[in-house]
């Protein structure tokens, strides 16, 4: 699963009953059309300011739904392959840069 929509629908459908993208907003305290937005692959979101309490309703790590690395579970154990690991470390930090470009981009709008 690469992109936040993927993890996000897996894990939608993984909850025990599957929960629906309204029954996720108002868990979650937000309009539907945020839960949407976050689902729509054509969107290519990175990311939600509620990412935290959306992995809580589902019952996920929140690291594995924002950046996809480690298990959705939450147990995060180092794989034994060092080029495992090292595409972990890559994957990460490409999230990183993500974020800060995005940050970035942010910060250049406010001025």
């Amino acid at each position: 699963m690469q992109t936040y929509s993927d993890r996000l629908r897996w894990a939608m459908a993984q909850a025990e009953p599957p929960i629906s993208q309204a029954a996720l907003a108002a868990r979650v305290g937000v309009r539907h059309q945020s839960i949407n937005y976050l689902c729509d692959p054509s969107r290519n979101a990175k990311g939600s300011r509620h990412t935290h309490a959306i992995a809580k309703v589902l019952g996920v790590s929140a690291e594995w739904l924002a950046t996809g690395i480690g298990k959705p579970d939450g147990r995060n154990r180092m794989p034994g392959d060092p080029v495992l690991l090292l595409l972990e470390c890559l994957l990460y930090l490409q999230a990183l840069k993500d974020r800060l470009d995005y940050a970035t981009e942010l910060l250049r709008k406010d001025r």
